[in-house]
């Protein structure tokens, strides 16, 4: 295995956090300590699991809530927001998730590799 596979391999884009808001449930969040992620102007990054993973949000929450048992927040917010239970689910969901953000990147010099 080389320099470029093990480093893919080995980073982790997305884990999950205890919420600050409900500490019986858990949020996910993004590693900024990765090198490449830039945040510009006023990002939200609650809808970039589901643009990774090429779905509408609003698919994005109901496979959340129905699938993996988390729950919904912000009704009155401007972008609803998912906190997730600790479950096996979960943590296969976001391997998962970080499988398909480490292979949608053709060119790994642009990540600082």
């Amino acid at each position: 295995m080389d320099f470029i596979e093990w480093k893919k391999e080995s980073l982790n884009f997305f884990y999950l956090d205890e919420s600050t808001i409900n500490p019986s449930f858990f949020c996910l969040r993004l590693n900024g300590d990765n090198p490449g992620w830039k945040v510009a102007g006023r990002a939200n990054f609650n809808i970039l699991p589901a643009r990774m993973l090429g779905v509408d949000y609003c698919d994005y929450l109901q496979f959340c809530k129905e699938k993996l048992g988390a729950r919904i927040f912000g009704k009155d917010c401007e972008v609803p927001y998912v906190l997730f239970r600790d479950n096996q689910a979960t943590r296969d969901f976001v391997k998962y998730l970080n499988e398909v953000v480490a292979g949608s990147c053709d060119d790994w010099t642009l990540m600082g590799f």
